[in-house]
């Protein structure tokens, strides 16, 4: 073989390794991307998926503050169980409980050491280990149906009730009083402290009520709401840094907002008339605080312009199924949980290819083919050099 054929295939030789070496380096990178986080690849599963709990009379959820990925859930016979790793396997903690009584919240304190059940019977503190659970004295006998904790004040808590109306203690729960007066004797549906706006909301069916930090009184707030319709839950956005006036509400009714601190209710775009909303969360992964999640009876709801519009986070989850709450967690707060029948978690950790996800790779993976059978062709076609010194005859 001729020095010149010698060099022009070694050139070959070395462009096809080059253009190996590249698919090679892309489909590193994709499988890497797709490991990066459950919903970041190409490769990574797009629905809900049941998670290692197998009991399907759950009732609500809550994650471990500073520890995302320490799930708390419990069903509505007063059982709690316990996930360390997201959700894949559960243990139960229920020792201590009023069996077989439903646990209406869980929540963990600021600092994720404890956790409180509010019941039927009373409201129970456990350490985070959950090792067993404690009434918490001082209370009057009553159903407990909400609590929340102050930002700035670690020892204070309010717990909602069905008859005593809202309660708060400052001692860590030595003692407590009623916070404020003026409320209907409704069972508080939903209890949410803004301490940095100065306000405590709660929900009853009848209406929406905020206690303001300089007033003993609470007050109705329910201009714009259609007559008959329920109150499920409430959330201002400024309890994650959001418009300090801006605040969401869940009924029964579909979705409202207020632009002026409740004082007016209005509905979105695609206002949901025709489902119930039992939970609103804020995503606050978006810098823009403007996704929104809602925990529906037609199922679990997504809105990335603040509650104007509105679809299916994914699919996945049980249909006629309500979807009860929703709450972050996992690590760095990746996934979404979801309880209905029994606890979900989005994205899926099962690894299934959503085709959405899998068409910016097919392109690639065909230019990069493409590109080499060009080349592959060029080379076939290159003319033969005529021989040095050669004769005709």
């Amino acid at each position: 073989m001729s020095l010149a054929k010698i060099v022009s295939h070694g050139h070959w030789k070395q462009k096809q390794a080059c253009f190996v070496g590249l698919l090679v380096a892309l489909l590193l990178l994709l499988c890497c991307l797709s490991a990066c986080g459950p919903s970041a690849g190409v490769l990574g599963g797009g629905n809900w998926q049941a998670s290692g709990l197998t009991n399907t009379q759950m009732q609500t959820l809550a994650v471990r503050a500073g520890t995302p990925t320490t799930i708390y859930a419990a069903n509505e016979q007063g059982h709690v169980f316990v996930s360390t790793d997201s959700g894949q396997h559960w243990s139960e903690h229920s020792s201590g409980l009023p069996l077989p009584d439903p646990i209406h919240q869980l929540a963990t304190s600021l600092n994720g050491q404890q956790l409180y059940a509010a019941t039927d019977k009373g409201l129970f503190v456990s350490s985070s280990a959950v090792n067993s659970w404690q009434a918490v004295s001082g209370l009057p006998a009553d159903r407990y149906t909400a609590l929340d904790f102050s930002v700035n004040h670690l020892s204070t808590i309010y717990v909602g009730t069905a008859q005593h109306g809202v309660l708060v203690t400052t001692n860590n729960g030595r003692s407590w009083t009623p916070a404020g007066s003026g409320l209907p004797s409704q069972p508080i549906n939903d209890l949410v402290v803004d301490t940095d706006a100065g306000h405590i909301w709660c929900v009853e069916s009848a209406g929406v009520y905020r206690l303001d930090n300089q007033s003993r009184t609470w007050h109705s707030l329910n201009t714009g709401l259609p007559s008959g319709i329920a109150i499920n839950t409430i959330l201002p956005a400024s309890l994650v840094g959001g418009q300090a006036n801006l605040i969401y509400l869940g009924t029964s009714r579909g979705f409202f907002l207020s632009q002026d601190t409740g004082a007016h209710w209005t509905r979105g775009q695609v206002p949901l008339s025709g489902t119930a909303v039992h939970a609103i969360l804020i995503d606050v992964r978006n810098s823009s605080l403007k996704t929104l999640y809602l925990a529906t009876d037609a199922g679990a709801l997504s809105s990335t312009d603040g509650g104007q519009n509105w679809g299916l986070i994914a699919k996945g989850l049980p249909a006629n199924q309500p979807i009860k709450t929703l709450a972050l967690g996992g690590d760095n707060d990746a996934q979404l949980f979801a309880v209905a029948g029994t606890v979900y978690l989005y994205p899926g950790t099962s690894g299934g290819i959503a085709p959405e996800r899998i068409v910016p790779f097919l392109i690639i993976l065909a230019f990069f083919a493409g590109l080499l059978r060009f080349s592959m062709r060029g080379r076939k076609r290159r003319p033969r050099a005529a021989p040095p010194n050669s004769t005709t005859s």
